[in-house]
């Protein structure tokens, strides 16, 4: 006996991929920009991890919270953070999302539930139970995505 999710349909596979492939273009985009030293500080890229993010934004809903590690940019992208914010960002530059201040360890997009990427490995757990407790929302109705890759 197995308890298996049914596969989804066509058309969130398409959705999956579409956002799987916007994930690979960012990392993509922020590595060169790495090379070109347009990039403040280091850039941790989450090349060929574009599935699990993707997944995880098609089932987060809007109201529920992402904390993330210092490989944050694609779970900020599928959350609907702009791809302009996000490379601004790492760039140091006032259309990022934290006007250039957070750079790539510190992605925080509170508008889209991104919490903060946190560049302090086990940082971040202490700051999502935290979330929990305080929420004003009950809890069965909110739901938290905690990455520790």
């Amino acid at each position: 006996m197995t308890n298996a999710a049914p596969a989804p349909d066509q058309e969130t596979r398409l959705a999956l991929y579409k956002t799987m492939l916007e994930v690979r273009y960012l990392e993509k985009r922020a590595y060169d920009l790495s090379l070109q030293n347009l990039v403040k500080g280091p850039c941790h890229l989450a090349q060929g991890q574009e599935a699990i993010a993707s997944a995880f934004g098609v089932a987060m809903r809007d109201d529920d919270y992402t904390f993330c590690t210092y490989r944050g940019h694609a779970h900020t992208l599928v959350r609907g953070a702009s791809m302009s914010g996000i490379l601004g960002e790492l760039m140091g530059r006032e259309c990022g999302l934290m006007r250039g201040k957070g750079g790539s360890m510190h992605l925080t997009s509170v508008e889209h539930g991104v919490m903060g990427s946190y560049a302090i490995i086990g940082a971040h757990p202490a700051h999502c139970s935290r979330r929990r407790l305080v929420s004003p929302v009950p809890r069965h109705q909110t739901g938290l995505g905690l990455f520790l890759r």
